[in-house]
């Protein structure tokens, strides 16, 4: 329920505004990750007017253009430190050209559940935004949600053992997104793209 979950610590909004074509990759960019700290990556946008100093952006509401959990049965996050440490994502190419806060959430399971047997249990949420001018002549605007808002603290996706479950379970099915079961639409999909 913390505002801290739109842009991380204090939600401030990002300072400088970049520039980018839709259709366009962006690249988030980590320092050397904490191996233990595995789970699933996403990406959302949302649309904002005016200047970004002057939107709350826990207010903003938010679309998903990109996820990632486990595939050929390695966490997100262990593929994003094979790739340097870094996770490329395409912004749609259909979005509706205007400025946009782009969020990466990178979310740690090791204390979900429970998990390892030290620290409170809970996943761990870290967050970086930015702010982008979108140029292109598409038209879509999927509906967002905000953060806070999205998430449950029950939502499966947020509790799973990372440490208690079979990593081929959530491969084929076992680890149940985020963007499943909450009120967020799963993934937006532009015609003829897929994130």
């Amino acid at each position: 329920t913390t505002p801290d979950i739109a842009c991380n610590l204090n939600s401030r909004p990002p300072a400088l505004v970049g520039k980018a074509r839709a259709g366009s990759t962006a690249t988030f960019e980590w320092t050397p990750w904490v191996i233990n700290h595995k789970g699933p990556l996403t990406a959302y946008m949302a649309p904002y007017e005016g200047s970004l100093a002057n939107n709350n952006v826990s207010k903003l509401e938010f679309f998903k253009i990109a996820e990632q959990a486990v595939t050929d049965g390695k966490w997100a996050t262990d593929h994003m430190m094979a790739d340097g440490s870094k996770w490329n994502v395409t912004i749609p190419w259909d979005i509706k050209p205007g400025t946009y806060v782009l969020r990466h959430e990178l979310l740690a399971l090791h204390f979900a559940n429970g998990g390892i047997a030290i620290g409170p249990p809970g996943p761990q949420f870290y967050i970086m935004c930015a702010a982008v001018e979108i140029v292109g002549c598409g038209s879509a605007q999927p509906e967002g949600n905000t953060f806070p808002g999205t998430y449950k603290q029950d939502d499966p996706g947020l509790t799973y053992r990372l440490y208690g479950e079979d990593i081929e379970k959530a491969q084929t099915g076992g680890y149940v997104g985020l963007s499943i079961l909450s009120i967020l639409p799963i993934l937006y999909r532009s015609s003829g793209y897929e994130a």
